[in-house]
């Protein structure tokens, strides 16, 4: 049997080492903010789950300067999540969550300012612009031989020929370039 090499610690003596009051460090685990262990605290778990899931932008306490984790008496608990394999309670990871959230209305942010300065576009009004735009593209480039096909029955000359197809042509695609026909 392998021994443990962690020391766990009394809430009282996290609570010396860490700074704080017992009656913080009691209120952190009630609140689900750290976890114990048959009523004792792994203090490497502790400091790292203390981190995680404290609100920074609470009041401090004036000696250490650390948040006081208190809420509203109306807000409910914080909930808590189990972790994977062993079962222990840890916290949602406030400043994660809060990181997460900020730059997600960031995104947001950027995509309406993208839209209002019409670097963004609708895909729809694309797909549909595009559709019409190769549909007159098509109904232009067919009407070419009923268009020129009398001019072209007088000619005998290929050059002749060739000179006014390639005027047709091309005066069609300037047209649907500029957008007109």
């Amino acid at each position: 049997m392998v021994e443990s090499s962690v020391e766990f610690l009394s809430g009282r003596a996290y609570a010396a080492r860490r700074g704080v009051s017992h009656t913080a460090v009691q209120k952190a685990i009630r609140s689900g903010r750290i976890t114990t262990v048959d009523g004792k605290i792994d203090p490497a778990i502790a400091d790292r789950e203390w981190a995680e899931n404290t609100d920074p932008s609470t009041s401090k306490n004036s000696l250490t300067g650390t948040p006081k984790g208190r809420r509203r008496g109306d807000a409910p608990p914080k909930p808590n999540e189990i972790d994977g394999g062993n079962g222990r309670a840890t916290g949602t990871g406030y400043g994660r969550a809060r990181a997460a959230r900020e730059a997600a209305l960031a995104g947001i942010a950027k995509l309406q300012l993208d839209e209002k300065t019409g670097k963004l576009v609708d895909a729809n009004e694309v797909k549909l612009a595009f559709f019409n735009a190769t549909r007159k593209a098509r109904d232009e480039l067919f009407a070419i031989p009923a268009r020129i096909a009398p001019v072209l029955a007088a000619l005998d000359d290929a050059a002749d020929l060739e000179a006014i197809l390639f005027d047709e042509i091309e005066r069609v695609c300037k047209g649907l370039s500029d957008g007109n026909s």
